[in-house]
């Protein structure tokens, strides 16, 4: 019963950016958070990328503005096939952004945490089409 009424309500705690924030499939899994990302959007998160793909994410440190806005966050990623890292942001930029991805296609970078620069976050969006 508490899973279903937990179900029922997630739209309502959630910020709307996780489904958009996390992206899962055989070829690739990103993530990018940015600063309105709320507690229970990097809950869900964690689970998600736990129950669907088996990597560790968690998240330390995490301070917020009073208008519930991340100002700083650590997150810590472990794909448990030798890909892991940690990173530290600070969002002082209005699209600063963090997060990590782990690209399973030969050839392609594999692995990727920290700071999300267009470069990175080109190389999500082209692979995922995301619009943003």
């Amino acid at each position: 019963m508490k899973i279903v009424a937990f179900l029922f309500l997630l739209p309502l705690l959630t910020s709307g950016t996780y489904p958009k924030a996390l992206k899962i499939s055989p070829e690739m899994i990103s993530l990018v958070i940015d600063k309105n990302m709320t507690d229970v959007d990097l809950k869900v998160i964690k689970h998600e990328l736990w129950d669907q793909a088996g990597i560790t994410f968690d998240v330390e440190n995490l301070k917020r503005s009073p208008k519930g806005q991340i100002e700083q966050i650590s997150i810590a990623v472990d794909c448990h096939d030798g890909y892991k890292g940690k990173a530290d942001h600070t969002f002082l930029k209005r699209k600063s952004r963090v997060g990590f991805y782990r690209d399973y296609r030969p050839g392609m970078e594999a692995f990727m945490i920290g700071d999300i620069r267009s470069k990175d976050y080109k190389h999500i969006k082209q692979y995922r089409h995301i619009k943003h």
